[in-house]
């Protein structure tokens, strides 16, 4: 890519490229913000051309629509502004302003978590990234895209935190209506990163569904042997996670699970 493909057509784009190289199938594609759009967009390529290598998608907090904006991103967004806030203000700052604005529970926030995000805003390219990522962040043909997640039908999770400031509940709430095959789980007392903050009920709603997505494929199979006409699929159902009122009446419970397995199970 060149220094200003940082746009989530260009993401989607490469990632798409890096599957067809590989030869990858039965992927399971996550994302989170920013890179949920990205997640968002592959599955959509993926699903015109080669639709049998994804298995499944999940959305964390995912930028889908058109929404306001936080400040700091507007600030990113101003020219020589957002260049000058960058060089200028320290690196960890910056960081810890920006996941004070994502965490729910700021004193989760530790200074390792802290360090880890500030660590590439120390260099040239990194803050280049920042910035070029800022300004294109709002696809120029958004309607266009919006208008095609109903044709998305793979299974797909969507996860966020009900105190989400940056990407609120009704982008996950909209966006659970436009995929035909998605449950939505809402995380209480999380914000932007639920992952983060609750491993544990992330990583169990991820194993749940993974557990009902090898169910329904496994009867889909033995349907198919057993008839020439395809099973009908059917719609899955929103949950929430941390807590025992359901966000809709139709509630499957997230299963919890320890911080171990969570890690595990997402990667850290």
């Amino acid at each position: 890519m060149g220094d200003a493909e940082y746009a989530l057509a260009d993401q989607a784009t490469l990632i798409h490229r890096f599957i067809l190289r590989l030869g990858l199938t039965n992927l399971t594609i996550v994302g989170n913000s920013f890179g949920g759009g990205v997640a968002l967009l592959t599955a959509l390529s993926l699903e015109d051309e080669e639709p049998d290598r994804l298995r499944a998608l999940v959305l964390i907090d995912s930028v889908a629509y058109p929404q306001r904006l936080p400040t700091f991103m507007k600030l990113l967004r101003t020219p020589v502004l957002g260049r000058l806030g960058l060089a200028l203000l320290p690196s960890q700052f910056l960081a810890r302003h920006v996941l004070e604005l994502a965490y729910h529970d700021d004193s989760e926030i530790t200074q390792a978590t802290v360090e880890a995000y500030a660590e590439p805003l120390k260099t040239y390219d990194g803050r280049h990234a920042v910035l070029e990522t800022a300004k294109r962040i709002i696809p120029p043909d958004l309607e266009e895209l919006t208008a095609r997640y109903a044709t998305l039908e793979v299974p797909t999770l969507l996860v966020w935190g009900r105190q989400d400031e940056l990407v609120p509940l009704w982008v996950g709430r909209r966006l659970h209506r436009a995929l035909p095959n998605s449950r939505l789980v809402v995380v209480e007392d999380s914000g932007h990163l639920p992952h983060e903050e609750k491993p544990a009920e992330v990583a169990g709603a991820m194993l749940s569904f993974f557990k009902q997505t090898q169910e329904d494929r496994s009867s889909a199979a033995e349907a198919s042997l057993g008839s020439s006409s395809r099973a009908p699929r059917t719609r899955l159902h929103d949950s929430a996670a941390g807590t025992s009122a359901p966000d809709h009446t139709s509630r499957r419970s997230a299963t919890r699970c320890n911080r171990h397995l969570a890690e595990a199970a997402l990667g850290a």
